[in-house]
């Protein structure tokens, strides 16, 4: 947490983006927008891409960590408290509309009601990861559980994690002990380099491949 808003540009120069404010998370999207969290005060925030609307959008939450998916067309809150998270439609003017529960059940610790629920990345396809106490639990494209991914010291649980190198395709996660990186299947372009239309045609061929297989399996 902290309370300021900062970015560096591509030749190293620091300029101070929102100050004055209680800030844990945050998501970048491909216009320049920001929304953030804001735990203390159980709140998610907008920054408009021009810096001049600062407005709490979301309210009554235990917010940490937050994404965006679907076509950045929603933002999705993790909740340290509860078993789920949030997700909500992000409007034009940054407004966050029809809030609901998602992901659910998030895996839990023995004996806890508390999934510790942290920072969360989102892979190319839609694919949610969120760090919790267990570990990293995944979510395929139609928000069912698909695994938990352990972290290498047990009992050392991932705080954060984002897709990062070269391709985009090492998942880099933090613990209090130490940064790990892992090899991934997948990639997680950040949004402002994502070609959708492009996803969605490998999406189409990727399904269309499956269902061939599916054809020549019952011949």
């Amino acid at each position: 947490g902290g309370n300021r808003i900062a970015a560096y540009t591509s030749d190293g120069i620091y300029h101070v983006i929102a100050d004055g404010i209680s800030v844990n998370d945050l998501v970048v999207a491909g216009d320049n927008s920001i929304w953030f969290t804001d735990p203390d005060g159980g709140r998610v925030w907008y920054i408009s891409p021009d810096r001049l609307t600062v407005k709490t959008v979301a309210e009554d939450l235990h917010p940490n960590g937050i994404i965006l998916a679907h076509r950045e067309g929603t933002v999705v809150v993790t909740d340290r408290e509860t078993p789920h998270l949030w997700a909500f439609r992000a409007e034009l003017d940054g407004s966050l509309t029809a809030g609901a529960p998602v992901f659910a059940p998030l895996r839990l610790p023995f004996e806890t009601a508390k999934p510790g629920s942290d920072g969360m990345t989102v892979d190319t396809q839609d694919r949610v990861f969120v760090a919790t106490t267990l570990g990293i639990q995944v979510f395929d494209t139609e928000d069912r559980f698909s695994g938990v991914i352990d972290t290498p010291i047990r009992g050392s649980s991932p705080s954060n994690l984002t897709f990062a190198g070269p391709n985009f395709d090492y998942l880099y996660v933090t613990t209090p002990q130490a940064l790990y990186r892992l090899r991934t299947a997948t990639t997680g372009v950040p949004y402002f380099l994502r070609d959708y239309q492009a996803i969605e045609r490998e999406q189409r061929e990727r399904l269309e491949r499956r269902r061939q297989q599916r054809r020549r399996q019952q011949q």
